[in-house]
């Protein structure tokens, strides 16, 4: 069965579109991806059918030594991407590498609960589901898949990536003992911006 939900306003990339979605499914393994088709349909299957065993979420990744990539980001694109890697590691303890990948799966009951957790709303979307699913011991693992490139498909790095970096700090600030307040300001600071 396919069920189609629409919205009267535009929603963004995570706030609206993959959080709703993640809140209307039903089925027991909930995926999602991008859009633009960067990654084949059979890509869903086989991370779906890891679900269930010892794993909770599962992140597609295009840095894995099994990743089979057919066609490459521009090189800025590349060393932006392993730069935020590092930062999501320093600041968040994030192992995962290539978290800004559309492709990731999880079971029913972990995403129900990441939905009412994630408050981040656009790029960094990616980086509050997976930092979510960390703090609730959640076992997460990334996965190499198949991806390719899509011309049309465009971020504006040199824009992003500072109001990103910004994003994390408020991130681990919003969970550290001593950020009662100093966290959810920067945080509904962050959210006034638009960048996407």
């Amino acid at each position: 069965m396919v069920q189609v939900y629409r919205d009267a306003k535009r929603l963004g990339k995570g706030g609206g579109a993959v959080l709703k979605g993640l809140e209307l499914a039903e089925t027991e393994k909930i995926c999602f991806t991008d859009a633009d088709g960067s990654t084949p349909w059979y890509e869903v299957k086989r991370l779906t059918d890891m679900l269930g065993r010892g794993m909770e979420m599962i992140v597609g990744s295009r840095w894995m030594r099994d990743s089979r990539v057919k066609k490459k980001e521009p090189l800025l694109n590349i060393i932006a991407g392993r730069m935020f890697h590092y930062l999501n590691f320093l600041i968040l303890g994030i192992r995962v590498k290539d978290t800004q990948c559309g492709m990731k799966c999880m079971t029913r009951d972990l995403a129900k609960e990441l939905v009412k957790r994630v408050a981040v709303r656009d790029r960094t979307f990616d980086v509050s589901l997976i930092y979510n699913a960390m703090l609730l011991g959640a076992t997460v693992r990334e996965v190499g898949i198949e991806w390719t490139h899509d011309e049309n498909t465009r971020m504006p790095i040199l824009h992003a990536v500072p109001f990103m970096l910004a994003a994390i700090v408020a991130m681990r600030l919003s969970h550290g003992r001593r950020s009662e307040r100093i966290g959810p300001l920067l945080m509904r600071v962050y959210r006034n911006f638009r960048f996407y």
